[in-house]
């Protein structure tokens, strides 16, 4: 996925799931993108982001719909060398360094509001868990839909592969 243009350049990619998730499911990818470089001076000074966002709902009618409902968001961030993660608690860090090499990522629903993240970087191969995260949006609200997005991450590609959501060790769907 590439975020081609001037300015503050985008591209997203939206995902209905099958089923929503529920309790117990795992969600994971695999995502990988490089360090952000300005491609022209007259760029926007916003910060680059590239990552992927849990949401509710269905909306799609603009690239920056990829919020809209969303309940976790995990992010390479521009200025940051930690993967992030918006979500209904104060820290974003998620101590897992950012690497060219990409990451692995599964978030398992553990409760409607809460949920439990594995992320393993594909170079060192080790996992760092995070569990009993809350997720943010609306209490209560089911994930439905996913988004992939590259906003601003100017002359680097990113990429997403391995879509899955698995069901007591059952998958259900790419």
């Amino acid at each position: 996925m590439f975020a081609n243009g001037v300015d503050h350049e985008s591209a997203v990619g939206f995902r209905s799931l099958n089923e929503s998730l529920n309790e117990g499911d795992t969600f994971s990818l695999m995502f990988e993108s490089d360090d952000f470089k300005r491609k022209f001076d007259t760029d926007d000074s916003r910060p680059g982001s590239v990552g992927f966002s849990l949401r509710n709902g269905q909306a799609s009618e603009s690239w920056d719909d990829y919020m809209v409902g969303e309940r976790l968001r995990f992010s390479a961030d521009q200025g940051e060398t930690n993967y992030q993660l918006r979500d209904g608690e104060d820290s974003a860090d998620t101590g897992v360094a950012v690497t060219p090499a990409g990451v692995s990522v599964a978030v398992t629903l553990v409760s409607p509001d809460t949920y439990d993240i594995e992320i393993t970087p594909l170079d060192s191969k080790q996992t760092t868990k995070l569990a009993g995260r809350k997720l943010g949006g609306d209490a209560g609200t089911a994930i439905e839909s996913f988004a992939v997005f590259n906003v601003d991450g100017e002359h680097q590609d990113a990429y997403f592969n391995g879509f899955q959501v698995s069901r007591s060790g059952e998958s259900i769907g790419r």
